[in-house]
C-alpha cells in the first residue's frame, strides 16, 4: 500500500512530510483534508494536519510522521545515523515547529488571513507585536545559517 499523506496541501506541516517524501524517493497520495475534519480526526484525537496511513499503519504529527518516512522506506537517510551529528537536526526541527512557525505563521500569516474584523478588516493587534519579533528572529536565522547549512554539511 502506498504512503497516504492527509491533510490541506498549503500547511507547511503537511508540505514537511510531503518533502521528507520526496527526497526519500517515496510515492505518496495526498488526500486533502481540512483541519478537525471527520477523516483527521479519525486519526490525530485533536483534528489537526498532518496525518498518514501506510500499511495498517495511522500516524499524526509532522515530526512523527517524517522520522517514520525516514526509518521505514529505502534511500538516504534524512537525518544522520550518528547521534551527535542527529542532535542539531532534531534541535533545529523542534525550534522550527514551536517557535519559528509560532511567530511567523500563526502570529503572522493566520492572522492575515483568517483574524478580521465585522468589516472584514484585518486585526492587526497580534500582528503588530509580532512584527516587532522579527528582527531578532531573522538575525538568529541568518547566523544560524552563515556557513551554509543549519546542520552537518
Amino acid at each position: 500500500m502506498d504512503l497516504e499523506i492527509i491533510g490541506i496541501p498549503r500547511s507547511n506541516f503537511v508540505r514537511t512530510v510531503r518533502m521528507a517524501a520526496h527526497e526519500k524517493g517515496v510515492a505518496y497520495t495526498l488526500n486533502p483534508a481540512m483541519v478537525h475534519s471527520k477523516e483527521v480526526k479519525a486519526i490525530h484525537p485533536l483534528g489537526l494536519v498532518p496525518a498518514m496511513r501506510h500499511d495498517g499503519l495511522e500516524l499524526a504529527e509532522s515530526q512523527a510522521i517524517a522520522r517514520y518516512i525516514d526509518t521505514a522506506f529505502d534511500g538516504p537517510p534524512l537525518v544522520p545515523l550518528d547521534p551527535r551529528a542527529a542532535a542539531p537536526v532534531n534541535q533545529w526541527v523542534s525550534m522550527v515547529a514551536a517557535s519559528v512557525d509560532q511567530l511567523l505563521m500563526r502570529r503572522y500569516v493566520v492572522e492575515y488571513a483568517f483574524h478580521k474584523d465585522d468589516d472584514g478588516n484585518v486585526v492587526r493587534d497580534v500582528i503588530d507585536k509580532s512584527v516587532k519579533r522579527f528582527p531578532g528572529m531573522f538575525a538568529m536565522l541568518d547566523n544560524a545559517v552563515a556557513g551554509g547549512f543549519l546542520g552537518g554539511g
